[in-house]
């Protein structure tokens, strides 16, 4: 959190878009909001995976087409909104528009690879199953239990 606090506050730093100081408070109004959420779901006894990313936006049942695709869609469309509003006022679109369309892109770099990672730890889940199954057997063939 503190290392995309920082990369936002440069962002707007090197970019000069003032813009993005506000889209900095936001977001920190935003993480402080989860970090509540995830205080009292631990004083309420709620069990929480330490990796939550909250809540996505509510488009659907499926919680994960929300993460992957509507809510990268529904950045990349607020960054060709700003960006066409910061032509329309002849202002520089690297800052917030171009900052909204690479977190799109990282929005589903990430997820793929949460995806990913998950995958392999449910193949491992299940190798060591198999693999104490036939600890079990080789002992009960070797001791006859």
């Amino acid at each position: 959190m503190c290392l995309a606090f920082f990369l936002i506050l440069a962002w707007a730093a090197l970019t000069q878009d003032v813009f993005m100081y506000l889209w900095l408070v936001i977001w920190c109004i935003c993480m402080a909001k989860r970090r509540m959420e995830a205080t009292r779901a631990f004083k309420n006894g709620d069990q929480r995976y330490s990796y939550d990313d909250g809540t996505p936006i509510n488009l659907g049942k499926d919680i994960r087409m929300a993460i992957a695709w509507y809510e990268p869609i529904c950045t990349v469309i607020l960054g060709a909104i700003l960006y066409w509003f910061y032509q329309q006022n002849g202002w520089s679109v690297r800052g917030l528009p171009c900052f909204l369309f690479l977190g799109a892109i990282t929005m589903r770099v990430v997820e793929s690879l949460k995806t990913k990672v998950s995958e392999r730890r449910m193949m491992s889940i299940n190798d060591a199953k198999l693999q104490q199954d036939w600890m079990v057997k080789e002992h009960g063939d070797r001791f006859g239990n």
